[in-house]
């Protein structure tokens, strides 16, 4: 009703799922042997169905999941450009206000202490995103804006990007 027939390539194709099933379940059911040949195709062919509908679910799923990962991937990287703004800005403000004075205390070269500390724990971890982003004059510049270029083709290697 509508349908092409099936090739000789489709039929084999089919008898050789079926077959391959009855394989396999005979080395896992043990009432196996029991059961009429007719039962048998029956259930092999029950069981490839249910198989071949499973396969069809997990290629749709791993094929979302390819969809929504460059997704995710855009909005770890946009997020970790606004940390570095951030840090940028921060890291700015560290080095345009001098380190407080020495007065000779521990209080006060606790303090200059710390204050050089932030300056190079923000310039690693500048350099660390630094790093793992793209360089923004390496992306064409409708890039910028979400252009379809992927992460990939921008060069940007996924393991190092943190999670939020």
């Amino acid at each position: 009703m509508g349908r092409k027939p099936l090739t000789d390539a489709q039929t084999q194709a089919v008898d050789d799922r079926i077959s391959a099933t009855m394989r396999q379940l005979a080395r896992t059911n043990p009432e196996w042997q029991a059961k009429s040949r007719d039962d048998r195709v029956m259930a092999a062919s029950q069981q490839a169905m249910a198989d071949i509908q499973a396969e069809a679910a997990r290629k749709v799923e791993n094929t979302q999941r390819q969809i929504l990962k460059p997704a995710a991937t855009e909005a770890r990287i946009a997020e970790l450009t606004a940390s570095r703004e951030k840090l940028a800005a921060a890291l700015q403000v560290l080095q345009d206000n001098p380190p407080p004075a020495d007065d000779g205390t521990k209080k006060s070269k606790r303090a200059i202490k710390d204050w050089a500390l932030d300056i190079a724990s923000f310039e690693k971890l500048i350099a660390q995103i630094d790093a793992t982003l793209p360089c923004p004059t390496d992306a064409a510049p409708d890039s910028a804006a979400g252009d379809a270029a992927s992460w990939v083709q921008r060069g940007i290697n996924i393991a190092s990007i943190p999670k939020g």
